[in-house]
């Protein structure tokens, strides 16, 4: 879960990490709830991170499905397998919040990461 943060605009690119949490089936949509904003149209993107419990670092990306534009509201997407048919996803997974520079003083995004929607296709 990420509960509600508010991120800053700065003048280069950062990432904020979320922690890690388990899987809970093959498949998740996750929801991005902007609760206020005041940001720049280009927007943050929501990128879903795997690995499992014994690989030593940041683990590999699933997928950027997530664009946050600025509005205020939900914004869902959905991630499963990117390999084989029923892979399934790692072990554990986290977000990463992508925040492109922005010049201008006072751009920033309040937002939390609802619960995940796991299920397995059969």
């Amino acid at each position: 879960m990420f509960q509600s943060q508010y991120i800053h605009y700065r003048d280069s690119p950062y990432q904020v990490y979320g922690p890690w949490m388990p899987r809970g089936g093959d498949y998740v949509t996750i929801t991005a709830d902007v609760v206020a904003a005041n940001m720049p149209a280009t927007g943050i993107t929501v990128e879903l991170w795997q690995k499992n419990s014994e690989t030593v670092g940041d683990g590999a990306i699933i997928g950027t499905g997530l664009l946050i534009t600025g509005a205020a509201g939900q914004y869902p997407t959905s991630f499963g397998p990117t390999s084989a048919p029923n892979a399934g996803i790692e072990e554990l997974v986290r977000y990463v919040f992508n925040v492109p520079s922005q010049t201008a003083l006072g751009q920033w995004v309040l937002l939390r990461m609802l619960t995940p929607v796991w299920w397995d296709k059969g």
